[in-house]
């Protein structure tokens, strides 16, 4: 089964009008979803739930619903930055967040039926990620007080616990930028995208994005070090 978001032409001939349709490959039927399209029009992503039960709705204001595939209830549960996935019971999701209160730099917020501000000290935490038994947390992050003077620094990864909040492991180097921490199936294996170049990505700067000298770096989350592996490239995707 197959679910997907596709733009149609409205009677204009503009690539306007959103579409949410099913395909089963078995007897290649589309069904068409309209009512999730009437009940969010402005939707702008979706994700399904590991057991396929569930999708996670963002529309273009920033919120995040929940809602059964086989009815029509939605739960808002919050506007968030970004989306950090989820774990494999689909118990536990992870967003980031900006307010006032953390002076506009994202934190990391966890949602399982309720949220709960993790603590990430001064961090402004980027590229966040949920292991899939919901054991730990995987972000990229920033240190500095106020994003105006994180402008040239570069981005480490950590690896937080996700009950106790307690930093496992740390990577920062004054030579390169690590982005976008892709775990194992078996939550093992943190792979890295690791950047040399000055500046960074326009998350925060006005820079525009240069992957030059990007390769894949590899830590091993039970002793918190680098493999002695490194991969070019970038965009990590695990096979199960």
């Amino acid at each position: 089964m197959l679910y997907v978001l596709a733009r149609g032409e409205d009677k204009n001939g503009s690539y306007s009008e959103k579409r949410v349709y099913e395909y089963n490959f078995k007897s290649e039927i589309v069904t068409n979803h309209t009512e999730v399209i009437n009940d969010h029009p402005s939707l702008k992503s979706f994700w399904l739930t590991p057991d396929g039960n569930t999708m996670l709705i963002n529309d273009s204001g920033g919120n995040y619903f929940l809602r059964p595939i086989h009815n029509k209830t939605n739960t808002l549960i919050g506007k968030f930055n970004d989306y950090g996935g989820v774990t494999m019971d689909g118990e536990e999701l992870l967003f980031t967040l900006t307010d006032a209160e953390s002076s506009w730099m994202p934190y990391l917020i966890a949602y399982n039926g309720e949220t709960r501000k993790i603590n990430v000290e001064r961090d402004a935490v980027v590229f966040p990620r949920i292991s899939s038994d919901g054991r730990f947390f995987v972000y990229s992050y920033f240190e500095g007080d106020e994003i105006n003077e994180l402008k040239d620094q570069r981005t480490g990864v950590r690896i937080i616990d996700a009950k106790s909040e307690e930093i496992i492991l740390s990577l920062l180097d004054d030579k390169k930028s690590y982005e976008r921490g892709s775990l194992s199936p078996d939550n093992r294996i943190v792979a890295i995208e690791a950047y040399k170049r000055e500046g960074h990505f326009m998350y925060i700067s006005s820079k525009p994005l240069v992957y030059e000298d990007s390769t894949i770096e590899f830590i091993d989350v039970a002793t918190g070090k680098l493999l002695p592996v490194q991969l070019e490239g970038r965009s990590v995707m695990w096979l199960e």
